[in-house]
Order: structure tokens, then C-alpha cells, then sequence
């Protein structure tokens, strides 16, 4: 049984890897400021990429939590190695389909799907073409979302943290480099270049160890098998929760794209604020979870309530520690952090005042 010392340990090894994806990613965010502040391309591609991103929560990570983690870490538990494998095959197939599904229905149907997420763009019609074209490229970065997901999800099942933790920091790195090198010659079709990039990656660097633990790959799309049903099962509730959060995101960016209402600029202002406010959040609250649920999973099937309950007390104990004094700090110094951290090339102090706004609600 996993105790607390290990579990802390684990939630370093997580957060260490998340605050060198979220470094990476913030020189990132202040690299893309630089060159295009809160203008058209830099919009048209806040709104393109923000579709797999909440798709990535719903169906990725939601599946990874919610379903693919509990499903495995109790075959690792009770079944032989065989039987696990088959599970996780039988997973793979069905994450593989879903993820492919979702990418083409979002490339046929990009221009609909933007006409729903940012309507006020449709009233320029140079700025609608430019998010329309830069969300049929990124689409197809869900299918890679979808696999990395699931190695994700094998991997944490076996209390493997690092691989999959520090993956993310992969896609920082080829988005950096299409910034510095690819944008200057392509414009902002670089940058999605390196988000499909960044997807196989993620996939590549994943894959030496779960072939390290024993996967091998069989077709096995069984939809009614027990373990895909139960998949299913774990997700629906997952999805409704999720769907209501997103929902919230979607009617900010929506808001955000009338430009008669916010001003130029608000999807933007919306996306750099949350890159900022999320840092703590990901940090600790997400590392903490990350290493917390392969653990609870396990008590769960141990049918061990003590152990669990004492799992999620110490869990959120520690998460308000950190993250309570966090939003103080983080309101208080919501127009600095912003200036210091963007105020430069493109992003001017019309940039800053609307940021470090929406900075302070968040």
C-alpha cells in the first residue's frame, strides 16, 4: 500500500515536472506575445487551439482520471499481467476511435463550429478565414491527445509519473522553436506546424516505456467488452461535469469575441490570465491529484475506506494550504505580474490593462 511519504514523493516528482512545462510554457506564452500581442493571427489562434484543449479535458484527461486510471489500477490489482494487457488494449482501441472521430468531424466542420465558439468574428471576414484554416490544421492534434492520454493513463496506473509528466514540456519546445524559427517565414500556420509536432512527440517519448513494461499492441476494438463498457460507464458523469465546465470557458470566448462589446483583444486577455492563474493550480493541485488517484484507486479496490478517506483529507488539506494564499497573492499583484511578464514587442500597456482585468477575476 502507497502511504502518504510516497505519495508526497510522487507529487514532487509530478510538480517538478509540471514547473518545468509550465516555465517552458510561460517563455512560451511571453515568445507569442512578443510577436503577435493581442492581434488577428494571435486570436484566430487562441480560438483554433482552444477546441482540442477543451476537448483534450473532456475526453483526454477526463478519460485518463475519471476511467482509464480506476479501470487499470484495479486489473493491476486483482488480474494477472495478461489480463491487463488485454484491458489496456481493448482501451486503446476505443480512446484511438473516439480521438479520430472528433478530429475529422472538427475538420469538416471547422467553419460551424467557429461560427458557434467565436461569433464575433464572423463580422470580419479576413479574421474568420484565418481561424477557420488554422482550426482544420490543429484538429487533428486531438487523435495524438487522445493516445498520449491513454499512455498517460497506463503508465500513472502503474505508479509511473515521470515520462508522462514531463511530456508536456515537449510540445512547449516545438512551439518555441516554430515561434522562433517557422513563424518568421510562415506567419502563424508555423506554430500549429509545431503543435502536430509537438503531438508525435509526446507519443514517441512515451512509448520506450510502456513497451519497457510489457505492452504490446493487438486490435481488439470490442465496444460491448466489459472493460470498454465500464470505460463508458465512468465517463458519462465525468463528461456532464466536465461539459458544464467548458461550458463556462465557451461562453467567455464566445463574449470575448464581440469586439463591439470587450474591445479588441478579449480572447487573448482571457487566454494569457489563465496561463497565469493556472500556474499554482497546476503546480500543486494538479500534481497532488495525479499522484493521489492511482492511490485511491488501489484502496478502492482494497475495499479499504480508512485508508482512502485519510487519502482525500490529507489531499485537500494540503491543496488550500498552498492555493488559498495563492489567489490572494495573485489578486493583489495581478497588473505587475502582468507587465513584467508580457509587456513587450506586440503586447503593449492596452494589452496589460485588459489582461491584468481579467487576471484579477480569475
Amino acid at each position: 500500500m502507497i502511504t502518504n511519504k510516497k505519495l508526497i514523493k510522487s507529487t514532487l516528482v509530478v510538480g517538478l515536472a509540471v514547473l518545468t512545462s509550465r516555465i517552458i510554457g510561460f517563455l512560451r506564452v511571453i515568445i507569442f506575445a512578443r510577436f503577435f500581442g493581442t492581434n488577428m493571427y494571435a486570436q484566430a489562434f487562441v480560438v483554433a487551439f482552444k477546441l482540442p484543449n477543451m476537448l483534450r479535458d473532456m475526453i483526454g484527461e477526463g478519460a485518463t482520471n475519471a476511467a482509464i486510471i480506476p479501470v487499470l489500477s484495479e486489473y493491476k490489482h486483482k488480474s494477472s499481467e495478461k489480463e491487463y494487457w488485454e484491458a489496456a488494449n481493448v482501451i486503446l482501441n476505443l480512446v484511438s476511435m473516439v480521438a479520430l472521430v472528433l478530429a475529422v468531424i472538427g475538420v469538416i466542420f471547422a467553419p460551424v463550429i467557429m461560427r458557434i465558439v467565436a461569433p464575433g468574428f464572423y463580422a470580419d471576414h479576413e479574421k474568420f478565414a484565418v481561424a477557420v484554416s488554422l482550426a482544420r490544421w490543429v484538429f487533428p492534434y486531438i487523435f495524438f491527445l487522445g493516445i498520449i492520454a491513454y499512455c498517460t493513463g497506463v503508465l500513472n496506473s502503474m505508479h509511473y509519473f515521470l515520462t508522462p509528466a514531463f511530456a508536456s514540456s515537449v510540445l512547449n519546445v516545438t512551439m518555441i522553436f516554430s515561434l522562433l524559427v517557422l513563424c518568421p517565414f510562415m506567419g502563424i500556420k508555423g506554430l500549429v506546424v509545431g503543435v502536430l509536432a509537438g503531438g508525435v512527440l509526446q507519443v514517441a517519448m512515451q512509448v520506450p516505456d510502456m513497451l519497457r513494461r510489457g505492452f504490446k499492441f493487438e486490435m481488439r476494438f470490442q465496444l460491448f467488452h466489459p472493460v470498454a463498457l465500464r470505460v463508458i460507464k465512468l465517463m458519462v458523469p465525468r463528461l456532464f461535469g466536465s461539459a458544464i465546465y467548458q461550458m463556462g470557458i465557451l461562453v467567455d470566448t464566445v463574449i470575448a469575441s464581440l469586439t463591439w462589446i470587450v474591445g479588441e483583444g478579449g480572447v487573448n486577455a482571457l487566454d494569457y490570465a489563465t496561463r497565469i492563474v493556472h500556474l499554482p493550480l497546476a503546480l500543486f493541485g494538479i500534481s497532488l491529484a495525479t499522484a493521489a488517484l492511482p492511490k485511491m484507486s488501489a484502496e478502492i479496490a482494497a475495499s479499504d475506506s480508512e485508508r482512502f478517506k485519510s487519502t482525500i483529507s490529507f489531499s485537500l488539506k494540503s491543496i488550500f494550504a498552498i492555493t488559498v494564499p495563492a489567489a490572494f497573492g495573485i489578486m493583489a499583484l495581478s497588473r505587475p505580474l502582468v507587465k513584467i511578464l508580457f509587456e513587450r514587442g506586440e503586447f503593449d500597456s492596452y494589452s496589460t490593462v485588459i489582461t491584468s482585468s481579467a487576471l484579477f477575476f480569475y
